[in-house]
């Protein structure tokens, strides 16, 4: 599996952990920065955008890629890579 979508889908299980910890009363503090039905939401876009880009890498390996296919891999991927910013710091830490 790609790096960027490794760590983008951890840290989207990461987020989701959290936020039904907070749905269930088991961290206030969490519930006070954040609903944990946006998280969730929030959790479940992004997985979506991961799921296209990985198709789209298949696409990218099976066979030729068309020029739309190759505008929709790149724009996807231009996309995974803004929303893997927030867990930058798990690549520096590994584990935390």
């Amino acid at each position: 599996m790609d790096d960027l979508v490794a760590l983008l889908l951890s840290g989207l299980a990461k987020d989701e952990k959290k936020a039904r910890a907070a749905e269930s009363g088991d961290d206030s503090e969490h519930v006070l920065q954040h609903s944990p039905a946006r998280v969730l939401r929030d959790v479940e876009a992004k997985r979506r955008i991961v799921t296209e880009y990985v198709e789209a890498l298949r696409v990218q390996t099976g066979f030729r890629e068309t020029d739309s296919e190759e505008s929709r891999r790149e724009a996807l991927e231009l996309v995974c890579r803004a929303l893997v910013t927030p867990y930058i710091d798990e690549i520096a830490s590994p584990g935390a």
